[in-house]
C-alpha cells in the first residue's frame, strides 16, 4: 500500500465494498489449521495451510488440467529448508460461497519438499531482553526460537530430544511446566503448558514440545509465532496502520 501511494482512506473505502463471508478453519491435532477453498472452472476443492508469513497461493497439481488456463509462468518458493515449484496459472478462488476472486494468481505445484506430502495440508529463571525481530505467521505449525533461547526452554521444562522424529519431548502428564512469557511492545503474553505442549500419539506417553530452532544467522526475524502462539492469542491485522493486534482467546484452555 505504502509503495503504491495507497492512503488508508482508500483502502478502507475499497475494502468497505467487498463481500462479506466466513470460512471455518479445520483443527487437525493442534499442529495444522486447514481452510477448504474452491478454484478453478468448474470449481475444485482443495484444503490449504491459510498463511499469513507469504503472500502466495499454491496447490499441488495432480495432472488432471489440460485447459490453456492451467499452461503459465513457472515459480520456486523456498520455506526455509522445503521448498514448492510449479507453475502460475490464473483461475477463480472461492473462499466461502459469499466470498470469490476472479482472477486469481496461484500456483500449481509439480514438485514439493517431503515435508510438505506428510501434512494433513514465567520461563523458569531464564530471561532474554535482547529486542529481536519477530513475525507472526499461520502458516507455521510450532514458535520458532533462537538456538540459544530454545535450549534454555528446554532446560527449564526437563525436555528430551527426539532423534528419529526431531523434536524436544515432555511426558504428557507433566505438570507445573513453566509458562512461555513474550514481551511484544510492554505488553507480556503467556503462552501455557497447555498450548506448546501437544500430544502427537508418540511412544511411551510423550508429548512434543512445539518449538524449533531458528538459525536465520542475522537475516530476517529472530522469532517465528506460528500457531502455538496464536492458538493463545488472536491476531488481529491492521493493514491500514501497519500494526497487529493480540487478544486472549477464549477457549477451556486457557
Amino acid at each position: 500500500m505504502i509503495k503504491d501511494g495507497i492512503s488508508r482512506q482508500h483502502f478502507l473505502e475499497k475494502a468497505s465494498i467487498k463481500s462479506n463471508g466466513n470460512a471455518t478453519l479445520i483443527d487437525y491435532y493442534d499442529d495444522y489449521y486447514l481452510c477448504n477453498i474452491t478454484l478453478g472452472t468448474p470449481p475444485q476443492m482443495f484444503s490449504i495451510v491459510p498463511d499469513t508469513g507469504s503472500s502466495n497461493l499454491w496447490v499441488i497439481d495432480a495432472n488432471q488440467c489440460v485447459s490453456q488456463a492451467c499452461k503459465g509462468q513457472s515459480f520456486v518458493i523456498e520455506y526455509g529448508s522445503e521448498y514448492v515449484e510449479g507453475d502460475l496459472v490464473i483461475d477463480v478462488l472461492g473462499l466461502s460461497s459469499s466470498l470469490t476472486y476472479n482472477t486469481q494468481t496461484f500456483g500449481l505445484a509439480t514438485e514439493i519438499a517431503d515435508t510438505f506430502g506428510q501434512q494433513p495440508l514465567d520461563v523458569g529463571s531464564y530471561v532474554n531482553t535482547k529486542t529481536v525481530q519477530a513475525i507472526s505467521d499461520t502458516g507455521t505449525s510450532w514458535i520458532g526460537a533462537p538456538v540459544r533461547d530454545l535450549n534454555a526452554i528446554v532446560q527449564a521444562t526437563n525436555a528430551q530430544y527426539d532423534f528419529f522424529n526431531d523434536l524436544y519431548f515432555v511426558q504428557c502428564d507433566a505438570v507445573g511446566l513453566p509458562d512461555l512469557i513474550l514481551t511484544i511492545g510492554s505488553q507480556q503474553y503467556k503462552i501455557p503448558q497447555v498450548e506448546y505442549v501437544i500430544d502427537f500419539e508418540l511412544t511411551n506417553g510423550n508429548c512434543a514440545l512445539t518449538l524449533f530452532p531458528m538459525e536465520g544467522g542475522g537475516f530476517g526475524p529472530s522469532w517465528i509465532l506460528g500457531d502455538t502462539f496464536i492458538r493463545t492469542y488472536c491476531n488481529f491485522y491492521d493493514i491500514g496502520n501497519q500494526q497487529i493486534g493480540f487478544s486472549l482467546a477464549h477457549h477451556s484452555n486457557i
